[in-house]
């Protein structure tokens, strides 16, 4: 007998549909899984050579900048709030896989990074694949909470929690 899976995966063109990022600063490239009983979400930025954010940034030593590995855990972890809210509102989880399952979605709304504790601990290079790794540690209102964590397959590049909401002006 075959277990179930019990995650999501989900690939760019899903991304693209649930958070509001576009072109250079849409920084999730897919979600390797993601665990709604465990309110955890794990996505992944590949850094190819000819990376847009790394254009003219140290070019002896070439890195993904450690800001917009910040702004990848974030994206990581707004996606997560998109796609908790859009169950919310009866969206089925497991359907946002099929493609054409993902043209039927409400609006997604805007979230916003209101704080942010990262601490640094190495770097991404061309060629690697980071994971980011984002989990629901508490929840006020339209507040979450996260731990998140940024790996590389060998190192750990940063860790520390990250503070979204969705603004009351929406």
């Amino acid at each position: 007998m075959f277990a179930t899976k019990n995650y999501i995966s989900l690939n760019y063109q899903a991304v693209r549909c649930l958070l509001p990022h576009r072109d250079t600063m849409a920084l999730i490239d897919g979600v390797k899984e993601y665990h709604p009983q465990d309110r955890m979400i794990m996505a992944y930025k590949r850094v190819p050579m000819n990376e847009f954010a790394m254009q003219g940034y140290l070019p002896i030593m070439p890195m993904f900048p450690g800001a917009l590995v910040i702004e990848a855990l974030a994206q990581a972890s707004g996606l997560m709030m998109n796609i908790e809210r859009l169950v919310k509102e009866g969206v089925v989880a497991e359907r946002l896989e099929e493609p054409h399952y993902l043209t039927t979605l409400p609006e997604i709304p805007l979230s916003v990074l209101a704080e942010s504790h990262i601490r640094q601990k190495s770097i991404a290079t061309p060629g690697d694949t980071i994971y980011l790794e984002a989990k629901v540690a508490m929840q006020r209102a339209e507040f979450r909470y996260f731990k998140v964590t940024a790996r590389t397959e060998l190192t750990l590049v940063a860790d520390g929690t990250i503070l979204l909401s969705y603004p009351t002006y929406m």
